[in-house]
């Protein structure tokens, strides 16, 4: 995970699997706003991404300023990774003894090397930290796999 987050525009990354046939201009302008940030490669050459979007792009008024942009998305990003941080560091000693914990350092995630038998469990934990920070709010927080091939491609986790 880069600190801080580096946020770019997402559309492109998730156009293809939200029906925009039923959406209205407005509402397709705000969903073209989108940003997220990229926080892995995992086995096999995914690139996996956090995308921030409105939790409902229909009932969200498109007149109020709902879509999350860079500054809005970098704040975001930057609190889940700091509630991740926190949540590696409050392990109990037989978590903080597994090997993707103990060889890396805990303080700077950026250069972290999560081995396959870890990586369940560390996602877990990114789950708890988004979850931590969607909790009612009017925003979602997508994972999102690429595997970059001739056509490229996006998975939605």
């Amino acid at each position: 995970m880069k600190w801080p987050p580096v946020v770019t525009p997402h559309y492109h990354f998730i156009k293809k699997h939200i029906d925009l046939a039923g959406l209205s201009g407005k509402e397709l302008q705000m969903l073209k706003h989108v940003h997220g940030t990229y926080i892995a490669v995992t086995d096999g050459g995914f690139f996996m991404n956090l995308t921030i979007m409105p939790a409902n792009v229909v009932r969200n008024d498109p007149r109020r300023d709902t879509h999350y942009g860079a500054a809005q998305t970098r704040a975001i990003m930057e609190r889940v990774f700091l509630s991740f941080k926190e949540k590696v560091k409050a392990l109990g000693p037989k978590d903080k003894s597994r090997a993707t914990v103990r060889k890396n350092n805990i303080f700077d995630f950026a250069k972290w090397d999560v081995l396959h038998q870890d990586r369940r469990f560390l996602l877990g934990i990114l789950d708890e930290a988004i979850a931590g920070e969607t909790e009612n709010q009017d925003f979602n927080i997508f994972k999102t796999c690429q595997i970059w091939t001739k056509v490229g491609g996006a998975l939605v986790l």
